[in-house]
């Protein structure tokens, strides 16, 4: 729940401040190893940081679609021949395909990880979104993605995208139908995170997801509204709405990093960069009045922050 702030998405008690953060201007990356394209940290109060900020949201971004959905970490799945000399790895190579090229790129990995020396053939049905996968021996096989006995959520390996169930599925004699359809753009949203910030927001996940409670390091869910090689645009939904961070005594950083889906990896733009809008709500000074009561005589009158978030 948040407040809803009137007039205009405002109110007489704050003062709005808004944030134009461009990954490019990054005062330094938030974690060692990780690109500050990646995960930066802006300084934005100076020399004088705001005091006494009451809500922040992320108001609009801009986000470059140049992210992988087969990764290093996700691409990599197991085969095993009923003719035997596994299982063994196949992995696909990092990048984005369209369907044609997964086609290309899933037959040409499994025809060399063969441990006896099989051929696949690799086809896909547009009517049911699935892909069919034939090997030249009738004795069969199966493919493996992740653990057996607890299969994790797809953060490494691609069965979301293949339409791969968790786990083991076995060929029927030499063929094999993926069970789900194919999801080759990846998952349709993506988490905007901050370490510093995101845990202050009531912007929550269910007790299934990666990260939640208070490990929720997320500020924003963005809808994914463009293909590889476009732009992601946000805008914020509910211009009405804030989040109550808690009337936190000061505000000079924040960190900005992205996740895919419902994974925990670290999005990589490879190397471009992202912008987000950031609004922040600051409670108004204190204000003395005079009530009354002779010379001298005065009251304080003072705002709250939002409730009720």
């Amino acid at each position: 729940m948040s407040e809803i702030i009137t007039g205009y998405g405002l109110s007489a008690k704050y003062d709005y401040y808004e944030f134009e953060l461009d990954s490019l201007d990054y005062s330094s990356p938030q974690a060692a190893g990780i690109t500050a394209l990646n995960w930066p940290t802006f300084e934005v109060g100076g020399t004088q940081p705001l005091s006494n900020v009451v809500a922040l949201k992320v108001i609009q971004a801009e986000i470059p679609f140049t992210y992988y959905v087969f990764t290093s970490t996700n691409g990599t799945f197991v085969l095993d021949e009923i003719a035997g000399g596994g299982p063994v790895n196949v992995t696909i190579a990092p990048g984005n395909y369209t369907i044609s090229e997964m086609l290309v790129e899933l037959k040409t990995k499994l025809d060399a990880a063969s441990p006896n020396t099989h051929t696949y053939t690799v086809t896909y049905d547009d009517k049911i979104q699935k892909i069919t996968i034939v090997s030249s021996d009738a004795g069969g096989f199966s493919l493996t993605f992740g653990s057996v006995t607890s299969p994790d959520n797809g953060s490494t390996n691609p069965r979301l995208y293949l339409g791969f169930p968790g786990g083991v599925t076995s060929s029927t004699a030499d063929t094999l139908v993926a069970p789900n359809a194919v999801l080759l753009s990846g998952p349709n949203y993506l988490y905007i995170n901050s370490v510093r910030h995101g845990q202050l927001t009531n912007n929550l996940l269910p007790r299934g997801a990666a990260r939640r409670g208070n490990q929720s390091y997320q500020l924003c869910r963005v809808p994914v509204n463009a293909g590889p090689g476009g732009v992601i645009l946000y805008n914020d939904p509910n211009p009405e709405y804030w989040f109550n961070i808690g009337n936190s005594p000061t505000f000079s950083a924040i960190d900005l990093f992205f996740t895919l889906g419902n994974t925990s990896t670290l999005v990589d733009f490879n190397g471009l960069s992202f912008s987000v809008k950031l609004g922040v709500l600051v409670l108004k000074r204190t204000t003395t009045e005079n009530r009354g009561g002779g010379v001298g005589g005065n009251g304080t009158g003072s705002f709250t922050a939002p409730t009720g978030v």
